[in-house]
């Protein structure tokens, strides 16, 4: 089976473009035994056949001998390709991780090897040079260095050609290198600057991109969780993002159910509260400011209360959102203007009040309790005047 899954990985290096075939030699290597040739074989796998993939994109294929370019340089301009091949790579990391190293190990026992109950046998065992010599430079891994790379494979994921990794990693030059998973140079960097406003772009990106539907588990996070966990932000800020992002770009009903279920064991109540407002304040402001320009729905404003609306306003304009300049305010799925206001500010009043079950149940200060109350009634009264 060793041999099987060596042939197939580097068979699959001549022809890259299936990836069919490095799937079928990582079906094989999950099922590899003993360990201690699944840990030489495993590491032979990412050393020569994974790791040069990523030292080719990230730093060009002058020093890297293992692949060529004509095969592998038009893949790299594939999306698609680049996140099929990244998530067989977090396998293979993931299959490393979970291998216990031994130190001493004896051949013949593993049955590569003649002598001990070996030599008993008929016919006699040969030498299995080529996992004796894999066995022979295998080497213990560090946990940490697998959590680097880890780190670095879905941060490609979610960024074209490097952009910004750099920035995120310092020691990027460092990884996929030959010794690379025996050492670690410097302690990742946790929770920097620039590591969240790359998983905020990150989260923004796979929001905009994520099908439409009912979400029902934080699980369709998927890689961004390994990111996000690996660079020390927790899955707690990481579905706080998303949840942020999703009302920003106008996925409430996608979202809404896991609002619900939310709690403090999953998410960070208080900055969804204050994320959530400053949204619905936004909402809100762009919509006063498109009543003021037509008639009926100027006169919907008189039946408002101006010290709140003010409130709103300077709520909004003091407001930073994660979307930024992407900001959507209008399902555009609903073709008529009218009918796409009032699902908005429905929608709002309808987040108000989930932001009031969440402060219930975070100890918001009673004046934000009191403060979203009033606002959900606002949204309920605009909602109401338009219907009618």
């Amino acid at each position: 089976a060793a041999h099987r899954l060596l042939l197939l990985s580097f068979k699959w290096i001549k022809e890259p473009k299936y990836l069919q075939v490095l799937r079928y030699a990582i079906s094989s290597l999950e099922s590899l035994s003993p360990p201690p040739i699944a840990y030489a074989v495993r590491l032979e796998v990412w050393n020569s056949v994974i790791a040069p993939v990523y030292r080719a994109q990230l730093f060009g294929f002058s020093d890297v001998h293992e692949i060529k370019e004509d095969d592998f340089g038009p893949l790299f301009e594939s999306q698609e390709w680049k996140s099929e091949f990244g998530r067989m790579a977090l396998q293979i990391l993931t299959l490393l991780g979970n291998t216990p190293y031994t130190e001493e190990i004896d051949e013949d026992e593993l049955g590569i090897s003649p002598g001990g109950q070996g030599s008993k046998v008929w016919p006699p065992i040969e030498k299995d040079h080529t996992i004796s010599a894999l066995l022979g430079k295998a080497r213990r891994i560090e946990t940490a260095a697998i959590d680097m790379h880890v780190a670095s494979v879905c941060a490609l994921l979610f960024s074209t050609a490097g952009t910004g990794l750099r920035d995120c990693l310092p020691e990027l030059d460092n990884y996929f290198q030959p010794f690379a998973l025996f050492n670690v140079t410097k302690d990742p960097k946790l929770q920097d600057v620039n590591q969240e406003k790359f998983l905020r772009d990150a989260v923004v990106s796979f929001t905009k991109e994520l099908k439409r539907g009912p979400i029902d588990s934080f699980g369709v996070l998927g890689e961004l969780s390994l990111l996000a966990t690996r660079w020390g932000f927790g899955q707690k800020w990481l579905n706080t993002t998303f949840l942020t992002v999703a009302y920003e770009l106008g996925r409430d009903e996608d979202v809404d159910d896991l609002l619900v279920r939310c709690d403090a064991d999953n998410v960070l109540p208080s900055q969804i509260i204050v994320a959530g407002v400053n949204t619905v304040c936004l909402r809100l402001d762009y919509f006063f400011h498109a009543a003021k320009s037509q008639g009926e729905a100027r006169n919907v404003l008189g039946l408002l209360d101006a010290e709140l609306c003010e409130w709103i306003h300077q709520r909004a304009e003091a407001a930073q959102p994660t979307v930024k300049s992407w900001f959507e305010f209008e399902d555009q799925s609903v073709p008529d203007h009218e009918k796409r206001i009032t699902k908005l500010l429905s929608n709002s009043q309808i987040l108000t009040i989930r932001l009031l079950s969440l402060a219930s149940i975070s100890n918001e200060e009673a004046s934000m309790r009191a403060k979203i109350h009033s606002i959900s009634v606002l949204a309920g009264t605009l909602v109401k005047a338009l219907e009618h």
